[in-house]
């Protein structure tokens, strides 16, 4: 996605308010890497997953500031954070421009498909090493 950027409108970083909320929950940083790679697949595709998602965080701030944890509601900065928010309209546009006539949508629906399941993937990993490390 990096390479496409230009044309995406540069999105945001939040890698940085991650790993910070996970050093204050006390969760090891996930190790980089063993996910496959997108390899041609549709940036916009792709991208549409990663900024589309702050919809979702929505709902998940909502339980973040009701959690009765100090210390899950002092690690809120990716969820708090509006970089994404901000962004999305942005995105939007060059989505528009990209794709608004209806070409090459089966390409940014197969990236999408991409960044769903490293999604997914990349969740089994954390789940399987904080089970191991936490013994759950």
């Amino acid at each position: 996605m990096r390479d496409a950027a230009p044309s995406l409108g540069h999105p945001p970083v939040l890698s940085d308010l991650a790993r910070a909320d996970l050093r204050v929950l006390g969760v090891p940083l996930p190790v980089p890497g063993g996910l496959d790679t997108p390899g041609g697949r549709d940036a916009f595709g792709m991208m549409y997953v990663v900024a589309g998602s702050h919809l979702g965080n929505r709902v998940l701030r909502e339980r973040w500031r009701q959690s009765g944890d100090a210390v899950v509601r002092s690690a809120g900065g990716y969820l708090s954070s509006d970089r994404m928010s901000a962004y999305w309209p942005r995105f939007l546009r060059a989505l528009d421009e990209r794709h608004g006539d209806g070409s090459g949508l089966e390409a940014a629906v197969d990236g999408a498909g991409f960044a769903f399941a490293l999604f997914e993937e990349a969740h089994h990993r954390a789940a399987r090493a904080l089970k191991a490390e936490h013994d759950v």
